[in-house]
């Protein structure tokens, strides 16, 4: 979990500062354009319109993303995804086995239950039934939308910021391992072995790409080697200059436009 964030509505209230304090979490307004986890509160999503709700369950199913609301929420509010809802209790019910201390910590400061049909999240620090945090996943490669009846911005937590962001890393494993972007592909930088080849491919007709790089190899005129050559076709193929051990008409453009123009001038054929 590289990067954690918090809703800029959450951020202005002082358990949202507290909250960013503790994990120097950095305000966004929306859902971010990378990887990493949102908090936000409960009610904020609860008060938002369709589109905006749908932007949040949008961003988290790419896996690497979280979205992870916690009180306070509006009681008894049905809302997406699993119909979720959160109950007031004057106490929490049996937990399952022994939670994580920061659970334990703040057990005593919460006032809700999750109900509806998301999954549970037991390593995580449970009651019997389920009801401390729970999550959903779009499918079974996707990052979670998760929730929890936990008050993380608690007083009792503030020399407790480790624990807190173990808690959180483990809730984010759940959403597995972001997408790693492509490499973009290197500029192509045409250099003097290219235009080498793109004169030797206008001097005359070739039946192959082998039967055009096996005359360059004999050429009295250029000594490019045959390693150096290979690539070098290979990257004007991929730039559209040359095509199956011929010039094309890009790179015949190229090549007339260019420094080398007067020798072009000189070995094309004549019609």
């Amino acid at each position: 979990m590289n990067t954690v964030w918090i809703s800029d509505v959450f951020s202005q209230s002082a358990r949202g500062r507290r909250l960013a304090s503790l994990l120097d979490a950095s305000p966004t307004p929306a859902p971010p354009t990378s990887d990493g986890l949102v908090l936000l509160s409960g009610e904020e999503i609860q008060n938002a319109d369709k589109s905006s709700r749908a932007s949040w369950l949008k961003w988290c199913e790419a896996p690497g993303r979280t979205v992870l609301l916690m009180p306070p929420f509006r009681a008894d509010i049905v809302c997406d995804p699993g119909g979720w809802r959160a109950r007031l209790i004057n106490k929490v019910g049996a937990l399952l086995g022994t939670p994580p201390k920061i659970v334990q910590f703040v057990l005593n400061e919460t006032r809700h239950r999750l109900e509806g049909q998301l999954q549970g999240a037991p390593d995580l620090g449970e009651t019997i039934d389920g009801s401390l945090t729970q999550f959903h996943r779009a499918h079974p490669h996707s990052g979670v939308f998760a929730i929890t009846a936990l008050p993380l911005w608690s007083l009792a937590l503030l020399d407790h910021s480790g624990l807190l962001r173990d808690w959180l890393v483990a809730l984010h494993r759940l959403a597995g391992e972001a997408r790693t972007p492509a490499p973009t592909p290197a500029a192509f930088s045409i250099r003097s072995e290219h235009y080498s080849i793109l004169l030797h491919l206008l001097s005359r007709t070739f039946q192959s790409r082998r039967e055009a790089l096996d005359a360059l190899g004999w050429s009295p005129i250029f000594d490019v080697s045959p390693d150096k050559a290979a690539c070098a076709l290979d990257q004007l193929e991929r730039e559209d200059l040359a095509h199956n051990g011929n010039i094309t008409e890009r790179g015949r453009a190229l090549l007339f436009a260019s420094p080398y123009a007067v020798y072009a001038r000189e070995l094309q054929p004549t019609p």
